[in-house]
């Protein structure tokens, strides 16, 4: 499946290794997306949180409220650090072992994502391995975000072009 991620329904957003206004796919949408949640027209209103965790500095964390650099293979030990947190603070995140590792405000996270429940939202880019995005689909579904603030589709089946069958035609 393929997740489509509302930014703008989100008060609190967790980007692993995504640089989702940049180089993710829909990152024009997701800049406007995001943008929406940033502004903040009268008093009561409030801005999103973006924590950020990736290997290399991007554009998305550049615009992070919490950014922290960690080596991409330490990536999904952040995610099952988080895991665990969440763990504890009553989510069911099935299947998933955590590790001890601790890191920089993964407990705060942890909190604000449970705060923020259906209306929160965690990603992971696309160089991350297949078992953290797992993961995240997993921590999304424990925080009840699944119809609100991502969805999920079945990917278009998409034909790549073949010189040789273009020679043909």
């Amino acid at each position: 499946v393929r997740p489509i991620h509302s930014f703008d329904q989100a008060q609190v957003i967790l980007s692993l290794d995504s640089d989702f206004l940049l180089t993710e796919s829909n990152s024009v949408i997701n800049a406007r997306e995001f943008a929406k949640g940033r502004k903040v027209e009268t008093e009561n209103d409030q801005m999103n949180r973006l924590y950020v965790v990736e290997s290399s500095y991007s554009v998305t964390g550049a615009n992070a409220d919490h950014r922290q650099a960690v080596k991409c293979s330490q990536v999904g030990k952040f995610a099952l650090a988080l895991a665990g947190e969440l763990g504890s603070l009553g989510v069911n995140i099935s299947g998933q072992s955590t590790t001890a590792h601790k890191f920089k405000w993964v407990s705060e996270l942890a909190k604000d994502l449970v705060r923020t429940r259906g209306k929160c939202l965690v990603v992971a880019g696309r160089k991350q391995p297949s078992s953290v995005h797992a993961l995240v689909a997993a921590i999304n579904e424990g925080l009840g975000n699944v119809g609100r603030t991502i969805n999920y589709i079945k990917p278009v089946d998409v034909a790549y072009s073949n010189v040789q069958e273009l020679r043909q035609l």
